[in-house]
């Protein structure tokens, strides 16, 4: 998240992979879409927010009561 535009070798054409990381991190911070993954810490859903022009993960809070 600190460094979008660092391509990776699973990225069959890194300038578009690198162009939608940021328009997805842009979009999800701006709508404070609430999002998923794997490598998110527990409870894997976070929300990104732009901080000093760097994407920033914040966890959501997590409650075993309903």
């Amino acid at each position: 998240m600190k460094k979008p535009e660092v391509a990776v070798a699973f990225d069959t054409d890194p300038e578009a992979a690198v162009l939608a990381r940021r328009r997805t991190f842009d979009m999800v911070s701006q709508d404070r879409i609430l999002v998923a993954g794997m490598h998110l810490h527990f409870p894997g859903f976070s929300y990104v927010k732009v901080e000093d022009g760097a994407y920033r993960i914040i966890p959501e809070s997590w409650s075993f009561e309903i």
